[in-house]
């Protein structure tokens, strides 16, 4: 048979027409980036499952790539202790998904529990484009819930739940419109009262009700497409800096908030018996007040802070004084001080917990 290089040329140019194509309907192993793993032109989600053990965290994340990756217990004990995480393709989507312990169970420890949340940002280092708090339907939502979107706040921030949180139902396959005596699941979400209403509210409504235990490939493609409708609606991913920033905010308000309360305590008249104590707390202080001028160009929001631990550390060093002179304190200066502290110690809260 005679070479025809024409020919050769044309068939050439087809395989890479269906080549791009396959490209394009992201298949997941084609056109592959050297540099950083994935499909080039396909946008990244990065998604981070929390919530406690038997919420169905695993299996939403199994759902979201199609394919199993996360171990599964059906038991109340987690199935692992360590951070999970797999990716995938989808529909021009490269999915990231990083699967928790039970990070808000009640044995876990404080250790446990900042060691897991540490990891989990370092996981994935772009950040996240949202957080998954997942939760079973059915469920009653109870005080101890309530305790964990608290915790949830007190770790991540105030504004994560608001901005950054899509509330996952699970246990989609017993959800019946008809025993719950409304037409689809957003007239439920309407219907809802108490803690699980409030909590709707705080996560402007982004939720999303999944049933992991569908073959159906349509249910799970619409669930998976309604979960990206709601990442869409997020402006700001959440970031390690994010973690960083708010975390060391809140501890150092704390902080602040500690030697204050324990200063207080020691009342206005200081003798030569307090000054081990004072001693303490004026170190206490100063070593704030060092973090703080460490971190205030990464954070200006430290800067008012900042401004109210250096007059902390100015009527310490005045109690110190009063109490090695073994006379009284100017009730004058430590009156108002604690009518300004209160009031700092108000706004911040505020300004941190919402």
């Amino acid at each position: 048979m005679q070479f025809n290089a024409n020919l050769a040329k044309y068939y050439v140019f087809v395989f890479l027409v269906l080549m791009c194509e396959k490209c394009a309907r992201g298949d997941r192993n084609q056109c592959k980036s050297q540099e950083n793993g994935d499909c080039k032109g396909l946008e990244k989600i990065n998604l981070l499952l929390v919530g406690k053990t038997g919420a169905g965290k695993s299996t939403t994340g199994n759902t979201i790539l199609r394919q199993t990756v996360f171990k599964t217990s059906s038991s109340a004990t987690s199935a692992t202790k360590e951070i999970q995480s797999g990716s995938s393709e989808y529909k021009g989507y490269v999915f990231k998904v990083v699967d928790t312990p039970g990070v808000f169970d009640t044995e876990m420890s404080q250790e446990e529990l900042g060691e897991i949340l540490v990891t989990s940002m370092s996981a994935s280092p772009e950040g996240y484009h949202a957080l998954l708090l997942v939760v079973p339907f059915g469920h009653r939502f109870t005080k101890e819930d309530e305790g964990t979107v608290e915790t949830l706040k007190d770790i991540y921030g105030e504004e994560t739940v608001e901005k950054n949180i899509i509330l996952v139902v699970t246990r989609g396959d017993s959800f019946n419109p008809k025993d719950e005596g409304v037409s689809d699941f957003n007239e439920w979400c309407v219907k809802q009262t108490g803690s699980f209403r409030r909590l709707l509210r705080e996560c402007s409504r982004r939720v999303v009700l999944f049933d992991n235990k569908t073959k159906d490939k349509k249910v799970i493609d619409r669930q998976i497409d309604e979960l990206i409708g709601l990442v869409h609606q997020i402006k700001k991913s959440y970031s390690k800096d994010d973690f960083k920033k708010y975390n060391l905010r809140s501890k150092s308000f704390k902080a602040m908030k500690n030697v204050y309360e324990d200063f207080k305590s020691i009342g206005q008249n200081y003798d030569s018996n307090q000054l081990p104590k004072l001693e303490h707390l004026k170190e206490e202080a100063q070593t704030l007040e060092d973090i703080l001028v460490e971190n205030i160009e990464t954070d200006i929001e430290l800067a008012e802070l900042l401004k109210k631990c250096k007059q902390l550390i100015k009527y310490i060093s005045h109690a110190i004084e009063s109490a090695k002179e073994n006379t009284p304190s100017n009730t004058g200066l430590v009156v108002p001080f604690i009518g300004y502290v209160w009031d700092l110690v108000k706004s911040l809260f505020k300004y941190f917990f919402g």
